[in-house]
Order: C-alpha cells, then sequence, then structure tokens
C-alpha cells in the first residue's frame, strides 16, 4: 500500500491520522506492515535542503509509528523531479515479494448500513417514549377532566 504526501504539507495532522485509521478499519491490521510512504516534491535545492534539515523522513516514520502502534521501520521515500529515478529504485527495493492480502475488508456500504440500523434503532426508542410521555398526558387530562 503506497501513502503518497506532499512533503511541502507533510504534517502529521487529524485528517491524515482518520485517513489511516479509516483504511486500517477497511483492510485489518495488515494494513500496517503493508506500507510504502512516498513524499512527494523533495526537489534538489532549497526543497531537499528542507526535507533533510527538518527530519522530515524521520518524523514521517515516527508519526506512523505512533499512529499504527507497531515499532516497524516504515519505508519513507522522498521523490523529486531530479531524484525520480533513484526514487523509482528506492522504491522498487521496499515493495514486497508477496502480493498484500488483506486479513478483511469492510466496506464503507457495511458500515452505513450499521449505523443506519442504528440510527432507526435509537428513533424506535425515542418514539417508545414519547409514546410513553403522551399516555401519561392523556391519563393526566382523564384526570383533570374528571375532577
Amino acid at each position: 500500500i503506497v501513502l503518497v504526501r506532499s512533503a511541502t504539507e507533510y504534517r502529521f495532522d487529524a485528517d491524515f491520522k482518520y485517513k489511516l485509521d479509516y483504511l486500517a478499519d477497511i483492510f485489518g491490521n495488515n494494513f500496517w506492515s503493508n506500507i510504502i510512504i512516498v513524499l512527494t516534491h523533495v526537489d534538489k535545492g532549497m526543497n531537499e535542503k528542507q526535507f533533510v534539515e527538518n527530519k522530515k523522513e524521520a518524523e514521517m516514520r515516527r508519526e506512523v509509528q505512533r499512529q499504527s502502534g507497531q515499532n516497524v521501520a516504515y519505508p519513507v521515500i522522498p521523490i523529486g523531479l531530479d531524484n525520480y529515478e533513484k526514487a523509482l529504485r528506492d522504491f522498487r527495493k521496499n515493495v514486497k515479494p508477496n502480493r498484500f492480502t488483506p486479513d478483511r475488508i469492510r466496506s464503507p456500504i457495511d458500515q452505513l448500513k450499521q449505523r443506519k440500523q442504528q440510527v432507526i434503532d435509537q428513533k424506535q426508542k425515542i418514539k417508545e417514549v414519547i409514546d410513553g410521555i403522551d399516555n401519561e398526558m392523556k391519563e393526566l387530562q382523564s384526570q383533570i377532566d374528571n375532577l
């Protein structure tokens, strides 16, 4: 599984964490052991200098380790227009020989169906509470009318 992220927008923000968790939820725990991270826009010159000085590669690896809960040396491959061939060679070295087979695949549609059923069940419970209150009000009105 290749995660492609711009090195210019490399922050490990809540949105990115959500996406990783979402993918892990869909594909199961095998997802984490089959990740290759590609950081784009690491061209020679200022971009590459900032990439190295800010230790973006190590930071991304550390954040993914933290998110996954696994102490795995995730491959992080910087790629730019002028280091494209080297990046592709590095990428190829990190592709595992065995094809990724998820331990499960959870469909987002199944999740939506499950959530829909939860909403229907909750709606039914609320309706029962409202019906109970309505019956109590009718009983109280009946008692008032009999006074």
